[in-house]
């Protein structure tokens, strides 16, 4: 008899944090600009968010152009998105009532994050494998 499956999306269910999560802080530099980089990619041009995610950019390629129609400093404004990354905060309650399933259940973990998860988020919380039997990194 095979296993059932539990697909678990990354974004939503297992961390809520953000994109530029380090922005929502009164005290960075770019805090003023966190709007208006939100505006410009996901309302004005979400289609470069698309191309993003199907793999026409990567994150560098994608911060240099918000950071040129923006006039932000790019350095910046990717130290940022990556370091946010890296740091993104998954749900240790969700991950624990998950463990007990496994032995029941294949666990696959489903993602669409661009080249990000991939790049900067996974490879600091590489204790995922360890749970998931699957991950899924599948650019839309």
């Amino acid at each position: 008899m095979s296993k059932r499956l539990i697909f678990v999306d990354y974004n939503g269910v297992l961390s809520y944090d953000p994109f530029w999560k380090s922005l929502l802080d009164e005290k960075h530099e770019l805090n003023s600009y966190l709007q208006d980089i939100e505006h410009y990619l996901f309302k004005e041009n979400f289609h470069i968010v698309i191309d993003w995610m199907v793999g026409k950019y990567n994150s560098e390629e994608i911060h240099k152009i918000i950071s040129d129609d923006l006039n932000l400093d790019y350095h910046l404004l990717l130290e940022t998105f990556v370091r946010d990354c890296e740091q993104m905060v998954i749900s240790d309650l969700i991950l624990e009532k998950l463990k007990p399933l496994k032995e029941d259940f294949t666990l696959i973990l489903a993602t669409g994050n661009m080249d990000s998860f991939d790049r900067f988020t996974l490879p600091n919380h590489r204790y995922l494998f360890e749970i998931f039997d699957e991950i899924i990194i599948r650019i839309i």
